[in-house]
């Protein structure tokens, strides 16, 4: 049932997991919400913000998707963080 409470204070300082826990607190989700997402997708906390998380967010919000829009699309579905802008996302809206 769920990322146990433990596994989101339980990450190395400066780690990629804490990084994307900040990250995604700052996108302005609650520690619950943050848990619920990476219960589903526990990969989640080993991609980069730099690199993965933030260009994917930033791509959806140049077609116009909204703050909250992208966070409860991250809710949802938290693997479209892990697709590739430009193997996945861009052929798909191209469709």
């Amino acid at each position: 049932r769920g990322m146990p409470r433990r596994s989101l204070t339980a990450v190395h300082a400066g780690s990629t997991a804490e990084r994307c826990l900040l990250w995604l607190k700052d996108l302005g989700m609650d520690e619950a919400q943050v848990t619920k997402a990476t219960a589903r997708f526990p990969k989640l906390l080993g991609y980069s913000v730099e690199h993965n998380l933030e260009p994917t967010v930033w791509w959806f919000k140049g077609l116009g998707v909204d703050d909250l829009q992208v966070k409860k699309a991250i809710m949802r579905h938290p693997q479209v963080l892990s697709y590739s802008v430009e193997n996945n996302l861009k052929p798909t809206v191209q469709w």
